[in-house]
């Protein structure tokens, strides 16, 4: 069964191509169109020795870079703090 969708007619896409500032880094992102880390399941893993642990494999860093390339895009790197 199809999803059905919201319309956007009378939306005006312009805003997702003006500079987005930053204000608690002082820096401005070309646009506002962003990107959230994910889970592509492309780094390494080992069960016993952590320091392997996702470490970025070449096709990781190759999807990355073909983002990059494709657009200009700003991604988000989000870090959780475990009290």
């Amino acid at each position: 069964m199809p999803v059905t969708r919201y319309g956007f007619y009378g939306v005006d896409p312009n805003p997702l191509v003006k500079p987005l500032g930053f204000a608690f880094s002082k820096r401005t992102a070309k646009n506002r169109i962003l990107k959230a880390a994910m889970e592509e399941r492309l780094s390494t893993w080992d069960d016993k020795i952590l320091e392997n642990r996702g470490v970025p494999t070449k096709e990781l860093i190759n999807l990355y870079r073909r983002y990059i390339q494709a657009s200009s895009l700003t991604f988000l790197h989000l870090v959780a703090v475990f009290y």
